[in-house]
């Protein structure tokens, strides 16, 4: 679930996704599960896309907080993060 840092492994979420994909192709509905993944899935109110230098040290483009929908949004948003990258390599930032 977006929001859980947990790192177990939680069968019913993995029931619940393969649920949601055969109510789209219910060809799915039999589908074996090869290996399970786990990893935190931390949200914000709001993407962080954004240049941080603090007390001076070497600046970092910040991208997170997209939740659940990161692999939908990754494409928009690293472009826009790479965007930042001449800001700093110019020094501007």
């Amino acid at each position: 679930m977006d929001g859980d840092g947990g790192l177990r492994q939680d069968d019913e979420a993995a029931r619940a996704v393969v649920e949601r994909c055969a109510a789209i192709d219910p060809r799915l509905a039999d589908a074996r599960v090869v290996e399970p993944r786990v990893g935190p899935r931390p949200t914000r109110s709001e993407v962080r896309v954004e240049t941080d230098s603090r007390g001076g040290a070497t600046p970092v483009v910040r991208n997170y907080g997209h939740g659940g929908a990161g692999v939908t949004l990754s494409w928009g948003y690293a472009r826009e993060a790479a965007g930042l990258v001449p800001g700093i390599v110019s020094g501007e930032v």
